[in-house]
């Protein structure tokens, strides 16, 4: 039997669904700006990135491998989303932003790949 939700009880899911999202993307340009700081101050900084990435999938595809399909999908969909990350990283280079935009703040980029199950 479907339950119906109250449209009241609808917006407040909505509500919190967006603040998570939004939370996971500051925590993303978070991530993403203390990386190529770290990137930096290291030897080779693109190697650093591609070390860091590297092993973030190696974690994921280990994390995924309990034979469930919600498993494989979530598990997809992250390596996905890292290899979209890890091409805005490379796109954007490990200098971050110009001099004369520190201090300003940017929208998020969408970076997050739609997949046909989110949409």
């Amino acid at each position: 039997m479907a339950r119906t939700i109250k449209a009241e009880k609808a917006q407040k899911i909505n509500l919190m669904l967006s603040q998570a999202v939004t939370a996971m993307r500051v925590n993303e340009r978070l991530l993403c700006e203390l990386l190529r700081w770290t990137a930096d101050h290291s030897d080779d900084p693109k190697r650093f990135i591609q070390d860091v990435l590297e092993k973030a999938g190696n974690d994921l595809t280990r994390a995924g491998r309990d034979d469930s399909m919600t498993s494989l999908i979530a598990t997809h969909e992250a390596l996905e989303y890292l290899h979209h990350l890890a091409a805005e990283i490379h796109e954007t280079g490990t200098n971050g932003p110009a001099a004369e935009n520190v201090g300003e703040v940017q929208a998020p980029s969408p970076s997050y790949p739609r997949s046909a199950s989110m949409t």
